[in-house]
């Protein structure tokens, strides 16, 4: 009953905005029946929509809701800016009438013989819910995978010459389920491998909540090849296909499937473990970690898995002179990396996905993300340690990218 309850009240508010909208569409057309008729016989499709999505019928892919989900962003963000603008109107309105009555004057208003103001504030409340249903639309059909190669240089104390000039190309947050297009996420393969980095590193979410996700796409992922190999770990989605979230039971048959799934693709899955990249008498510690999330507050549960035990996959790479950890989640870097393991240069995580939602241009970096995860894209530095956080390779919930374009991180190893 709370949830209906819960659904009812949205849907209220939506309509109450749908209201408001009208206004200003009705100040901007009058008298054209044609465009009443249309604006409220769409909404009236739309809540029939949401009514049938809210109740399953169909048994509707996740993709599809996905695609309904961003549809409501895509309609609604803008009528919040075209309801802002209005308000400014009734405010005036309100004030006036207030004015007026405290103050009453003999002097007659002077009519003015230009537009009104109520037609002005619509036309421009319409306008400016233009701009990002415009953005958010481009974001939904071509932003989403335009990716964008980083290439980023991590100086490291006393790199050996060996070492000098490695690099590994860094994706994560596959979420392979909310793909729409095949062709347009295999060219981002293709544009990973085009790299040619020596190795290939994957920080994890290769599905959104269900393993069957992958299905058909074998043979595109099995295309990710590198000199030194292509290693993954889980992120936290990669663990909502347990039905009883015993995320700790190791020897159910769940595990032993995303094995073989991420080793059929060829990719060497870390999961609180360890493996050496050689080269002569030095080496390069790859530290993979299973997903640890934030930690909670005293007395709360975790909202996401902690399943990471870095102890037990850093030991056996005490002496290797590089160490690079994969961990999907960035708030362990902070909560146990840069404290208690100094020797590690580079982790590698993804997991905030930029929010998908940002801005990002020369002198301005922001996201809604960074209210949660104060790293949460780029580069971080404290001391000798650093801290990569990738902007995810897919899109989760909202299909679609506005700011913030999907990423393929290309990390080269320098001297400091």
């Amino acid at each position: 009953m709370t949830f209906y309850l819960s659904v009812l009240i949205r849907i209220a508010l939506l309509l109450l905005l749908d209201f408001y909208t009208w206004q200003a569409v009705k100040t901007v057309f009058p008298d054209k029946p044609w465009i009443k008729w249309g604006y409220w016989g769409f909404h009236i499709l739309l809540y029939i929509a949401m009514a049938l999505l809210i109740q399953g019928i169909g048994q509707i892919k996740i993709r599809y809701s996905f695609w309904f989900f961003s549809a409501i962003i895509a309609l609604y963000v803008p009528k919040l800016l075209i309801v802002s603008v209005l308000l400014m109107e009734d405010i005036t309105r309100i004030v006036r009438w207030i004015w007026v009555n405290l103050f009453p004057s003999d002097k007659p208003e002077i009519p003015l013989n230009t537009i009104s103001r109520a037609r002005f504030l619509s036309q421009l409340g319409l306008i400016a819910g233009a701009v990002p249903f415009l953005a958010i639309l481009n974001g939904m059909i071509r932003t989403k995978y335009d990716y964008k190669v980083n290439r980023i240089k991590v100086p490291v104390k006393d790199l050996p010459q060996e070492f000098e000039g490695f690099t590994i190309t860094q994706i994560s947050d596959l979420h392979t389920g909310s793909f729409d297009s095949k062709a347009a996420m295999e060219r981002g393969i293709d544009l990973v491998n085009a790299q040619n980095s020596d190795t290939i590193m994957f920080t994890g979410d290769l599905v959104n909540f269900k393993l069957d996700e992958v299905e058909g796409f074998k043979e595109i992922y099995s295309k990710l090849k590198a000199k030194e190999g292509v290693f993954s770990v889980l992120g936290n989605h990669d663990y909502y296909g347990l039905k009883d979230h015993n995320f700790s039971d190791k020897s159910h048959p769940y595990f032993q499937k995303i094995k073989d799934i991420h080793s059929s693709y060829g990719w060497q899955l870390l999961m609180n473990q360890h493996a050496l990249i050689r080269r002569g008498e030095k080496s390069l510690a790859v530290i993979g970690v299973e997903n640890q999330g934030k930690k909670p507050a005293e007395g709360q549960r975790a909202y996401f898995p902690r399943e990471g035990k870095l102890p037990q996959a850093y030991a056996g790479a005490e002496s290797a002179e590089v160490k690079v950890l994969m961990s999907h989640d960035p708030s362990h870097w902070d909560e146990e990396v840069i404290t208690d393991f100094k020797d590690i240069q580079l982790t590698l995580s993804g997991h905030t996905h930029g929010f998908q939602f940002g801005i990002e241009i020369p002198g301005l970096k922001w996201s809604p993300a960074k209210l949660m995860y104060p790293r949460w894209a780029g580069l971080y530095q404290d001391s000798q340690q650093h801290l990569y956080v990738n902007r995810g390779f897919g899109f989760l919930g909202f299909s679609g990218r506005v700011g913030i374009r999907p990423e393929i991180a290309v990390l080269e190893l320098v001297k400091a």
